[in-house]
């Protein structure tokens, strides 16, 4: 039996990950299992290209109405756009720390890393805040 290494998210306000090792068939009745549990689910896939992640990034501009999310301001809108940007990447399209730093134009992953905290402590402690992340995410999810 050949196995297949499958990394499943899930994402809720407590982001819980967890990987899995499946065969193919396997996979087939995990799915069915999730279907049938949850209702019809979308699964995304990894993306690598910087062209996808740009697209994305030029995306969460267009929703928060901001011009550069790149630019080094410390605006509160700009911040909640750049975090929710990394988010996204990092835990619903599996971008590695390294991608997404390079591309929101930070000096290293550990800004990532900061920015991906303080929005799950943001999440534990206000209800509203993954409720205004979950827009965004449908946002993106609609426009593939």
């Amino acid at each position: 039996m050949s196995y297949k290494n499958i990394r499943i998210s899930l994402i809720d306000k407590h982001n819980t990950n967890f990987e899995i090792l499946l065969s193919s068939e396997e996979k087939t009745h995990f799915i069915n299992y999730i279907k049938e549990y949850f209702g019809e689910i979308e699964f995304l896939p990894s993306i690598k290209e910087p062209a996808a992640i740009e697209k994305i990034i030029l995306q969460s501009q267009e929703y928060f109405r901001i011009e550069d999310i790149k630019k080094r301001l410390r605006k509160r809108e700009i911040i909640k756009a750049r975090y929710f940007t990394m988010y996204y990447l990092n835990k619903e399209r599996r971008v590695d720390l390294n991608r997404v730093s390079m591309a929101l134009k930070y000096k290293h992953h550990s800004s990532v890393i900061h920015g991906i905290n303080s929005i799950q402590d943001d999440f534990d402690t206000n209800p509203d805040f993954y409720n205004e992340y979950l827009a965004f995410t449908n946002h993106l999810k609609n426009l593939k």
